[in-house]
């Protein structure tokens, strides 16, 4: 979550929902629909990966099927990410850390 975190600041995400995504999909800082991206990002990431019907459905609903693509990529490409960085012991660089992009 180190760049993660980073990108959410500089986009003004609060502390309260970078933890509450840490907490999982029941943190009570959620809405109902970051809720529902949650589960379907752990789902999306799970070994095997199963997303199941209803929550497909609720964020089908909500975002149409252009944006279930991007959210599905986004996704995928995170999970590709952090299991390669797993593979070759990457640490985090402490963007998490960062304030801003000057790291001021």
């Amino acid at each position: 979550m180190d760049i993660t975190t980073y990108f959410a600041r500089e986009a003004k995400v609060t502390n309260e929902k970078i933890t509450a995504v840490r907490e999982g999909p029941e943190a009570a800082a959620l809405s109902p629909l970051e809720r529902a991206v949650l589960r379907f990002s752990d789902a999306m990431t799970d070994t095997p990966a199963h997303v199941d019907d209803a929550t497909f459905a609720e964020l089908r609903e909500k975002f149409g099927d252009v944006a279930m693509v991007e959210l599905a990529g986004a996704v995928a490409l995170e999970n590709f990410s952090a299991r390669f960085n797993h593979a070759f012991d990457c640490a985090p660089a402490g963007l998490a850390n960062r304030t801003s992009r000057s790291g001021k």
